[in-house]
């Protein structure tokens, strides 16, 4: 199955890039798959290579935090929503897998004592 892949995303990798379009490597959930090289802190060639892949299979390198980018302009249709950036989550450590900041309106705010 990896002989057919064009590209590789982890999984909240593949959200953020559903999200905006822009394909990226969160740092922290790379590492969970054991081909980061914690000395480099790069996708190691060497395992790379031993299973057929390259590095630019993945998308470029983001630390959790790291704005992603902005909301396609297919999904601020969708939603309403402007161009909202998407910052990458730590995945390594059970974060979120994107964020999205948070925008409340009085309108959407529970009532006193609710």
């Amino acid at each position: 199955m990896l002989a057919a892949a064009e590209k590789i995303l982890f999984l909240p990798d593949a959200l953020a890039f559903l999200l905006t379009g822009n394909m990226v490597t969160e740092y922290t959930m790379a590492s969970t798959s054991q081909m980061v090289n914690a000395s480099t802190r790069r996708l190691e060639p060497e395992i790379l290579e031993s299973l057929g892949l390259d590095e630019g299979m993945f998308g470029r390198q983001v630390m959790p935090g790291e704005t992603v980018g902005t909301l396609t302009p297919e999904i601020q249709s969708l939603t309403g929503l402007g161009a909202v950036p998407v910052v990458a989550g730590g995945g390594g450590g059970g974060g979120p897998p994107c964020l999205l900041p948070t925008v409340i309106s009085p309108t959407s705010a529970p009532a006193p004592g609710a």
